[in-house]
């Protein structure tokens, strides 16, 4: 973030306020308004009735809200941040943009990690998890995330804004870390509520694919045992004969449970590879100048795959989900023509 020069200096001040339009903002405004367009679809899909009596479809809720509310408060002022050298806005909208790529931007990770955690819980003790998970308490982990970040970045944000703030007309509008209370606050929030979850997120998920691994060995191996011996008629399924009701109970929860990893295994991955450059990016600047060509071209690539990030969710729903797809394959049948 450039320093801007002194407000009553009019020559820089015209300058400071004239547009430089690079590919980054450019991106940001494409890939904002699909996250917007997209979670805001596949939530619609996961608010119906149906799904939302599943209690994992809670924490994918909690993260489209958490993607939107990211891109509609922090995305327009980063704009705004990008292509000006000088931020003009003023303190309280300054508050605003910090309050987004902090708390909300931690909201976004936090909601991430609650579904591997969950997945975590689900397939390590999945009698405990059927028996005792529910919809209601979804709701409460979710809304006790939210309270969360709110005390533990929100402090910093305030603390900022109430003490250490720099003026925002000539250093820019950014946590001033330079602080010692706020560099230590910064340091352990940073490492504690983005870099530690990304990374445990990445191993937790090899620790899952084992325990999924292994049960689906299980499955195929009581496939082979109940298999009619060779020359044996297999009995067929008909309306006289139907499949019992634990079969078809077991069926769907099998199912479910392998859409869940499926679900589990693209968020992590897509999340991982666009969350690390700009978490790398926000570590280093309390180790290193942020105002050298690599940290500046590190935050312009992180920039980017932060925005791609939140873009990418919904469209791994689609991809994964039955209900997801069948209601856009509709919505396309239904508006465009097309999909028959």
């Amino acid at each position: 973030m450039d320093n801007g020069s002194a407000p009553d200096a009019p020559n820089q001040t015209t300058a400071s306020l004239t547009a430089n339009w690079t590919y980054a903002p450019i991106v940001t405004i494409c890939t904002g308004t699909a996250t917007v367009l997209l979670n805001g679809l596949v939530l619609i899909v996961l608010l119906r009735r149906e799904n939302a009596a599943v209690p994992f479809t809670v924490y994918l809720i909690n993260l489209m809200l958490a993607n939107i509310l990211f891109v509609i408060l922090g995305n327009p002022l980063d704009i705004v941040n990008s292509v000006y050298s000088t931020w003009y806005l003023g303190w309280a909208v300054c508050t605003l943009y910090l309050y987004a790529y902090y708390v909300v931007a931690c909201a976004v990770v936090s909601a991430q990690a609650l579904i591997t955690i969950n997945r975590l819980w689900a397939t390590s003790f999945p009698v405990h998890y059927r028996i005792h998970h529910s919809r209601r308490g979804a709701v409460l982990i979710c809304l006790s995330m939210w309270l969360y970040v709110h005390i533990c970045l929100g402090a910093g944000v305030l603390l900022d804004a109430v003490s250490y703030r720099l003026p925002v007309e000539t250093n820019g509008c950014a946590i001033n870390i330079q602080a010692p209370p706020l560099r230590s606050w910064g340091l352990i929030t940073q490492w504690t509520n983005f870099n530690i979850p990304i990374l445990l997120g990445a191993v937790a998920y090899f620790y899952i694919y084992t325990k999924v691994k292994k049960r689906w060995a299980i499955r195929r191996l009581t496939m082979k045992l109940v298999a009619p011996a060779p020359g044996k008629v297999t009995p067929v399924l008909t309306l006289s004969n139907p499949p019992s009701d634990s079969a078809v109970r077991e069926s769907l929860a099998s199912r479910k449970r392998s859409q869940s990893f499926f679900i589990l295994t693209l968020v992590t991955w897509t999340n991982f590879v666009t969350l690390v450059p700009s978490q790398a990016y926000f570590t280093a600047v309390y180790y290193a100048d942020p105002m050298t060509p690599a940290m500046d071209t590190l935050l312009r690539v992180s920039s980017i795959m932060l925005s791609l990030q939140a873009a990418l969710n919904p469209v791994l729903f689609a991809i994964s989900m039955d209900n997801v797809k069948r209601f856009l394959r509709d919505l396309l049948r239904d508006y465009c023509g097309c999909c028959y």
